[in-house]
């Protein structure tokens, strides 16, 4: 006859805290404190837009953004700047 293994649990292991940092007070400030260049997927996320909306938002709307190697990239300073004005 085969023996079946009870289930013991596993003791709880306590989640990690979260760090104690204040949120930044708009997306304007999040963006001056970003030290990299951003990437059209990196601004659809941090619009919530999809990566073409962002393309062609470059190409009709005027968001600053230089092509290098075949790919756009957005200073993050000019883009606060850009969504100030907008």
């Amino acid at each position: 006859m085969q023996q079946y293994r009870t289930y013991t649990a596993q003791p709880k292991v306590p989640r990690l805290k979260a760090q104690e940092l204040d949120p930044p007070a708009s997306i304007g400030a999040y963006l001056r404190s970003l030290r990299r260049e951003l990437t059209v997927r990196d601004t659809s996320k941090i619009l919530a837009r999809h990566p073409e909306t962002v393309r062609i938002m470059i190409a009709t709307e005027g968001l600053p953004a230089t092509k290098r190697g075949g790919s756009w990239r957005i200073d993050p300073i000019r883009l606060a700047d850009w969504l100030d004005s907008n």
